[in-house]
C-alpha cells in the first residue's frame, strides 16, 4: 500500500511539530493525484509537506518507495520535491 502523511513544519527551527497520516491506496498514481488536487483539504492551512511511503504488510516493514511533495500555494496542491533537511535519518513515517 502506499501512505499519505503530511507534516506541519515550524520553518524557524527547521522541524516537524506534527504530523497525521492522511490515507492510502494500493495505487501510487491515486496518490499524486490526491496530493496534486489536495483532496480533502490535506493541507488545512497547516500542513506544508507530504510523503508517500509504499510498505509491505508486516510488523516494520521498511518503506520501499518513497516520495516527498511540499505545498505549493500557486497550484494549490502537493507537487514532488526533494527530502526536507528536517527529515534527514528518519523513515517510517506511516
Amino acid at each position: 500500500m502506499h501512505f499519505i502523511t503530511c507534516f506541519c513544519v515550524d520553518e524557524s527551527k527547521n522541524e516537524c511539530t506534527d504530523s497525521r497520516t492522511f490515507g492510502y491506496f494500493a495505487d501510487y498514481n491515486e496518490c499524486q493525484t490526491a496530493l496534486h488536487e489536495n483532496w480533502c483539504d490535506m493541507h488545512e492551512f497547516y500542513y506544508t509537506y507530504a510523503v508517500v511511503e509504499k510498505i509491505s504488510e508486516g510488523i516494520h516493514s521498511r518503506p520501499e518507495k518513497v516520495v516527498w511533495f511540499q505545498w505549493d500555494k500557486e497550484q494549490g496542491g502537493f507537487y514532488e520535491a526533494e527530502k526536507p533537511e528536517w527529515a534527514n535519518g528518519w523513515y517510517g513515517f506511516a
